[in-house]
Formats: structure tokens, sequence, C-alpha cells
């Protein structure tokens, strides 16, 4: 017998093949995974040949330390969507290798060239505070765009712009922490202090502007929105970058820096990230009452979605008939059809959203029916 939690409003089409959308996406992690990866085995060679593998294993595992944490704490925003780990690895190799290894060449052919033009105290001063600022964050933020150009739909709004730059600023600080661990070896544990303690989330909170202000265009019903926000994310990363290089300089500058720029900003980024989080659980519940209503869920199943309480109880409830495989795989599912049902009613729905809502339905009716031992909740 099947009741009107599955039963749906309206006749359901028949499955249609889908459009092969993959194949861009793929060359994309292919071509800039390996573009990445090469900047790092660059990296890694050259600091080999200068310091030995015995240093940079040492530098590597410190460096780990700082990387470890914002990586854990990008799973924590990303938890209610999670961004194709695909996708996740390409930002991350983009800022290790690809961005890290642009900057390095950039910044040096400034030095030698202020070298050549101005005193040594110039030149430095010059490089840290002007030059690599604006080399860094814009290598960092091109693949934002990349991913915004080539596979739009992977960013929904900012919590996805701040996951994706947040990894692209998380790889490009992991092999700058390297090299500043041996190039300052003398003076290791003041460069882990700062770098590793005091600021772990300095590259971080400079690049999620552009992260921000993507995940805005990517919301925004005019799709040249990027055009004017991306810009000023990163004019507003290249600012916050430069005023922080500046301040190392001095040891009188510095902490002003920190406990006045600093800290705050991070707290206000802790919080938004909060925050949002918070606005996509809302969300994703009031989205999928909507599918429960046109009876492809329950109003439970609908209410659970929307809480991670609340999905940890019915996983708990699935794992006592062995069916939490099929409770996870219906989540997944469920959560994915409210975030291609908030770009329909957003005005941003793609021309796949359609295909992939008919196949993301069928593929919800058989994980029901796997959970529940038939199609219809008893």
């Amino acid at each position: 017998m099947t009741s009107a939690a599955t039963r749906p409003a309206e006749p359901r089409n028949a499955w249609q093949p889908v459009p092969d959308r993959n194949k861009t996406t793929l060359a994309l992690e292919i071509v800039g995974g390996t573009l990445g990866l090469m900047g790092i085995l660059a990296s890694v060679t050259l600091l080999l040949s200068g310091y030995g593998a015995g240093a940079t294993a040492v530098a590597t595992g410190l460096a780990l330390i700082p990387l470890a944490v914002i990586v854990l704490v990008v799973l924590w925003i990303d938890r209610w969507e999670p961004e194709p780990r695909g996708m996740l690895l390409l930002a991350f190799l983009w800022g290790a290798g690809v961005a890290g290894t642009l900057s390095l060449v950039f910044n040096t052919i400034a030095m030698t060239t202020l070298q050549a033009t101005t005193d040594p105290q110039t030149a430095m001063t010059l490089t840290v505070s002007v030059v690599a600022p604006i080399t860094e964050e814009t290598t960092k933020g091109i693949v934002l765009l990349l991913i915004l150009w080539l596979r739009p739909r992977a960013i929904d709004g900012v919590v996805d712009g701040m996951v994706y730059s947040a990894l692209s600023a998380a790889g490009f600080a992991f092999t700058e922490n390297i090299s500043y661990f041996l190039q300052y070896g003398d003076l290791l544990l003041d460069v882990f202090v700062i770098r590793a303690i005091q600021g772990p989330f300095a590259h971080v909170s400079f690049t999620i502007m552009m992260g921000i202000t993507i995940g805005i265009a990517a919301r925004h019903r005019n799709r040249l929105a990027w055009t004017w926000l991306f810009p000023l994310g990163l004019v507003l990363a290249m600012l916050l970058h430069a005023l922080w290089n500046y301040s190392t300089l001095s040891s009188t500058t510095r902490p002003f820096v920190y406990w006045a720029l600093q800290i705050p900003m991070l707290l206000i980024l802790a919080a938004s990230a909060v925050y949002l989080r918070y606005e996509e659980s809302k969300m994703i519940k009031r989205r999928a009452s909507e599918f429960a209503r046109a009876g492809w869920l329950s109003e439970h199943e609908a209410h659970m979605l929307g809480s991670f309480q609340e999905r940890a109880r019915a996983l708990s409830w699935a794992r006592k008939f062995n069916r939490e495989d099929a409770m996870k795989d219906m989540q997944r599912t469920a959560t994915r059809l409210a975030y291609n049902r908030e770009r329909a009613a957003s005005g941003r729905a793609m021309p796949l959203d359609h295909a992939d809502q008919a196949r993301l339905l069928q593929e919800l009716t058989a994980q029901r029916a796997a959970l529940y031992g038939t199609p219809a909740i008893q």
C-alpha cells in the first residue's frame, strides 16, 4: 500500500539519460591538479637540493600542524553539502603548487629588479608589502574563477566560496611555511609560533575575501556579477595581506596589527561561518518541506534533514536494522535536491538542474524503498 509520503503530487517522468556534465569537471581537475603537483614537485626539488632531506622532512611535519587545523575547520563548515573531493583537492593543489610557484617567480623577479634600482631595505619593504600581496592573492584567487566558469554549480553561495578559497590559501600557506621553517632554521621556534600558532589563518583570512565575493556572485541573478564582485574581493584580500606583511617588518607594529586586525577579523569570520551554517540548515529544511508536501518525503524526514542531531538520531535508528548506508544515501540525495530547488527558486537554475532533479527524485524513491523495505513508510 502506497502512502502519501512516497506518492508524488504529479506523475513522475520516465528516466531519461542525463547529459554528460563531467567532462569539463574532469578536465579541470586533471589539468589543474597536474599543474599543482608539478609546482609542488618543483618546490620540493629546490628545497631538497638546498636544505637536504632531513631538514625538509622536519619542516614539512611542522607545516602539517596548522594545515590540519585549517582543513578540519573547512570540513566543519562544509558539512551540509560536502563539495566534491576532486574539486577540494584541486583548490588545495592549486594553492600549494601553482600559486606558490608563480608567486615565488614573480616575487623573485620583483626583488631582483628593485634591488638593482633602490637600496636593499626599500627593495625588501616594497616586495613584502606591495608585490607579494598582489602576486599571491591573484594567483590564489584564479582557481575560484576557474571553478565558477567551468563548474558553476560547484559554488552555490558564500559557504562554497569560503571553502574553496580557504583550501587554496591553506595549500599556499603549507608550502610557504615549509620554505620559511627551512630558511629561518636558526629561529625556527619563533617563526613557528608566528606562522603556525599566532597566524595559521592569516592567508585564509585574506583569500577568503575573494571566496565571499565569488559566492555572492554565484547567487546573483546577473551571471556577470563576478566581473565586479571578484575584483572587489581581490582588492580587499590584497589590502589585508599588505597590512599584515608590512606589520611583520617591525616588531612594534606587529602586535598592534595582530590584536587590532587579525584577531577581530578571525572572530568575525568564525561568527559568519556559524551563521551561514545555520542559514543553510533552515534552507535545507524549508526546501525539503516542499518535497514533503509534494509527497516525495515525509514531514519527519524533512525536519530531520535540517538538523545534524536529528540526522544522527536517524542514522542510529537505521543502524539497528543494518540500513545505515541507505539512510546516509537518502540524506545525501535529499540534501542535493534541496540545493537544486534553492537554485531554481532564486532564479539561478541551469540547464542540467531539471534533468538532475528528475534523476535525484528517482534515486530518492529507490533509496527510501531500500531504507524502509517497501516503497511506502508503514
